[in-house]
């Protein structure tokens, strides 16, 4: 499916010495009608812009926004933008892919070969499959000879979409998560500007929002020096966050051609997705929490909810369930901190008597309690200690559902959106 719209400053002769003086024997390349071309599935639905041959937009079709029968749309077309920097001899500049116009050499359900040519030979050339909500995007670069320098970079642009109930909550669960080569998943500060530059190579740059991911890699990663960057837009209501990223990479030149692959991923924040990537700790761009909360859930919650999901079509149903069982489970540790708190009730006449007793004589009385415990048989910390051991539990369960995607506008009683935190 193409639409087609003639923009005026794209047409013009490409012997134009101004295109020529701008992109040397590439000018032919540059003009050209701007165009859009798509290839969709069940789950996704990507557009191509003829400048640059690159993504210009992502649609799920199975999710909508909040309170709107529109689909999800994972950034704004018009304010964002994929591009492939690269270096050409002939000019005295980084050139951009998106200064040049591809059209449709063959195109099927599941792919899409772009091409841009130039008079003398030179071909720049995008081939596109879609996989689920997987990309895989080859570059090439034939009949350049020398002409093409070291240098490649990614280069990418995209404003976030509001979809969710609560734009603060959104923005507080938005961010760009990566992983550099030999360490953990990291990300920059949810919900607030931030910036950050790679010493090391990464192996995955994901633009996060609550609940869906836009997600590029490479076979070899993104060199270091990348620049990953978020801007908050406080003033527009409709955007969530500005993000930007710069990523050098490595082209391979095998004889005549110079080609990379780039593999993105546009769709849910869902377990099961994330990790057919392939992508190492893809999964955690879903932030079930930290440290020993975040095993908890993915360990214990999820596989548990996952499970209940097969019987049970209500998520609010769910939800009650997994309550009663863990509560079940804790209830040994329950009653232990209750009949510690019980002995300790029962003891408080006799702690008072001996604080009277012994006045200020804080050693006398320490001594005095603590005999006081070892002849009744009563453990002072075993009330804080069932306690401590509930609270991991108890806490990556508030922090499970408001991250679990299968939350996601959900209704429960009063609720009409189980996903986000319910309003008064």
């Amino acid at each position: 499916q193409e639409e087609v719209t003639i923009t005026p400053e794209t047409t013009g002769e490409a012997t134009d010495p101004k295109l020529t003086q701008r992109f040397g024997s590439l000018a032919s390349a540059a003009v050209g009608q701007d165009a859009t071309f798509t290839l969709s599935n069940e789950v996704v639905q990507i557009e191509f812009s003829s400048r640059g041959g690159t993504p210009h937009a992502a649609v799920l079709p199975n999710y909508n926004r909040y309170g709107s029968d529109e689909p999800v749309v994972l950034w704004q077309p018009d304010q964002s933008e994929i591009s492939v920097l690269f270096e050409f001899n002939e000019v005295n500049r980084p050139l951009s892919l998106n200064e040049f116009h591809f059209t449709v050499e063959r195109q099927n359900e599941k792919e899409l070969v772009l091409v841009s040519s130039t008079s003398d030979g030179k071909r720049m050339i995008w081939s596109h499959q879609l996989n689920g909500s997987q990309l895989k995007s080859n570059l090439s670069f034939e009949g350049f000879g020398y002409d093409l320098g070291d240098e490649y970079a990614l280069s990418w642009n995209a404003e976030g979409i509001s979809n969710e109930k609560g734009l603060e909550w959104e923005r507080q669960h938005s961010s760009i998560y990566y992983k550099e080569e030999g360490q953990g998943r990291y990300y920059l500060n949810d919900g607030r500007a931030d910036e950050f530059e790679s010493e090391t190579s990464l192996e995955w740059v994901a633009f996060k929002q609550n609940f869906f991911s836009a997600i590029v890699s490479t076979a070899s990663g993104f060199d270091s020096g990348s620049m990953l960057t978020t801007l908050v837009p406080e003033e527009d209501s409709l955007v969530t966050m500005q993000y930007a990223a710069l990523l050098p990479f490595q082209a391979q030149t095998i004889g005549d051609r110079t080609a990379a692959t780039f593999n993105f991923y546009f769709g849910p924040n869902e377990q099961d997705a994330l990790v057919a990537t392939g992508l190492n700790e893809a999964d955690r761009i879903i932030d079930y929490g930290w440290w020993i909360f975040g095993w908890v859930n993915r360990n214990a919650i999820l596989p548990l909810y996952q499970l209940l999901s097969n019987y049970f079509v209500s998520a609010g149903i769910i939800i009650l369930i997994i309550t009663l069982i863990i509560k079940m489970a804790l209830s040994p540790i329950t009653w232990k901190n209750f009949k510690s708190s019980a002995k300790m009730r029962v003891l408080r006449p006799e702690i008072d008597a001996l604080t009277e007793k012994f006045g200020d004589d804080a050693m006398g009385k320490q001594q005095a309690t603590m005999a006081l415990y070892r002849q009744t048989g009563v453990n002072p910390l075993a009330g804080c200690l069932p306690g401590l051991l509930q609270m991991p539990i108890l806490y990556a369960m508030f922090r499970f559902f408001p991250a679990n995607i299968d939350m996601r506008g959900q209704s429960f009683l009063w609720a009409d959106d189980l996903g986000a935190f319910d309003s008064i």
